[in-house]
Order: structure tokens, then sequence, then C-alpha cells
């Protein structure tokens, strides 16, 4: 029986994930191979208008490190769109090897500059939002546009950021600091199970990771102390990661950084899009 979200090209194989506002399947597509559905619930609350919103926002964005929408349909007015299965989140990887936590930082921040030099926010980056295509892959790829907002739009969606991530100061929609914000503290949560804490110094850092059973460089801890009370542009937080990365930085003076968006990066190394022969059923 075909489920009344999927087209008869799709095979349902399971419901992989559900939300306050939708919910994720997990099916076999045309090509023989599996993928993620993720639609809204025909009885819940979310409005359709604002999940065919997150489609169009995410589908417009052909960038390295974005899930690709591959697929999109409506049916009985109920939208849905498919994309590369990538079951593995960074929430799974808790303890993190601060080490690979501080290279998810430098490789999700490039994408975040390049969606923000295309004028979107996306609002909601949490361990659960940046995804992998299995336990053993080192590239994450960003998901959930459905608090996404682009710059200058006025109808910004009336749904709060998840709070343990979010900003304080977060009452800009436009601010593409809430994205940095969320970046950092998502990988601090990967390497001790808990979210930072808004404004935390570098010493309440350090002892968190140690009670943790994962201890950090002090390093480590003074720069992701200085991302959360005062985050980073991305384009700077792709350089930050690299220095402290090879051991180059020091201790980072408290200033505000500028709020105005930078340049593009020059290359995306080390980010593709998925591979279409993964995930075969």
């Amino acid at each position: 029986m075909v489920s009344p979200t999927l087209p008869a090209r799709y095979t349902f194989r399971a419901v992989h994930a559900t939300g306050s506002h939708g919910l994720i399947l997990c099916a076999v597509g045309p090509d023989g191979l599996l993928r993620a559905i993720k639609t809204v619930d025909p009885a819940g609350p979310f409005p359709s208008g604002l999940f065919r919103r997150e489609i169009d926002i995410q589908a417009s964005l052909n960038l390295p490190g974005i899930i690709p929408v591959l697929d999109r349909w409506n049916i009985h007015g109920v939208e849905a769109m498919a994309m590369p299965w990538l079951p593995e989140r960074l929430s799974d990887r808790v303890p993190l090897d601060p080490a690979l936590a501080l290279d998810v930082v430098g490789k999700v921040a490039k994408t975040l500059e390049l969606m923000h030099s295309a004028e979107v926010i996306h609002r909601d980056i949490t361990p659960g939002n940046i995804l992998f295509s299995s336990p053993e892959s080192r590239e994450p790829w960003l998901a959930d546009f459905g608090l996404a907002v682009r710059k200058g739009e006025t109808d910004v969606p009336d749904i709060r950021p998840t709070p343990e991530f979010g900003m304080v100061e977060g009452g800009d929609p436009w601010d593409p600091r809430q994205d940095t914000h969320g970046l950092a503290a998502s990988a601090w949560y990967a390497i001790t199970g808990s979210a930072p804490g808004h404004a935390p110094s570098w010493r309440s850092l350090t002892q968190s990771a140690s009670q943790a059973g994962n201890p950090v460089p002090e390093s480590l801890a003074r720069r992701f102390s200085h991302w959360l009370k005062y985050p980073s542009m991305a384009r700077d937080m792709v350089i930050e990661a690299q220095q402290l990365k090879h051991g180059m930085v020091d201790n980072p003076v408290e200033t505000k950084p500028t709020q105005t968006l930078g340049g593009w990066i020059s290359g995306i190394l080390g980010l593709g899009q998925p591979h279409a022969d993964n995930h075969k059923p």
C-alpha cells in the first residue's frame, strides 16, 4: 500500500523520526536507493504553507554542505520532499573527540559563509540538524530549514529557535551570527553531551569537558567561550578554526566582531554532494 504522502515511485520502509511539526520517513526511491522523505502531519498544527516555504528555501540553496532536495510533491494538499539518506546526527557522536568537533566547526562554517552570501539565515543550528551519511563519515550536512529567513523578507516564521543553542540577544532574525553561535554550541554539545549555556567562561567550559570525561586544551575552551559570547561571522570562524587546528592562535581578545557580511570563501575544500550510489537498501 502506498503511503498517502508518497507517490507510487517511492516504497515506504519506516518512520525514521517525528517532531512537533513533521516527520521523516525512510523510503526506497525510484533509483533503488534509500531516501529521507520529510513531510508534515496533515492533522498537525504546522501550516502547509510554511513547509512549502521551507522546501523552496532549501531547494534554492544548491551549495556544498546543504542537503539537496532531490524530489518534491503535493498529494491531497500534503507537501513532501525527498533528500539523500543521512541517518547519523552530530548528537549521536557524543562524546566527540575535540579535534573532530573542531573539524565539524570549520566545515559547517564554510557552508554557512556561502549560505549567508546567498542572503539566507538558518536560525536553528543544533546537534540534531547537522547530519552525516554514516558513523564513519567526516563530512557534515546542514538540515532543517523550517526557521530559515531570507535577508530583508518580512514574513518570518513565528517559531522560536531551540533555546539551548540560540543567542540570548536574538532579536534580529536576519543576524547571521545566530548560525555561528548555534554551530559553536552544537559542537560543544558533541564534546560534552550538554549545552554550554549562555556566555560561559573558558574555565567553566574546561570544567564541563573534564566532568564529561573528555578534557579539552585551554586554547580550545578559550576559543569556544569567545565564540559563544561574541559569535563570529562565518568567514572569520573558518579562519579561527583553521588557526586553532594548527595551533597558531593566541588567547582571543574578547571584543565584539563586526556585524557586516564578508565576501565569499575561495573554494570549499573537502565538501561535495552526497554520493548517489550510497545507502542501497
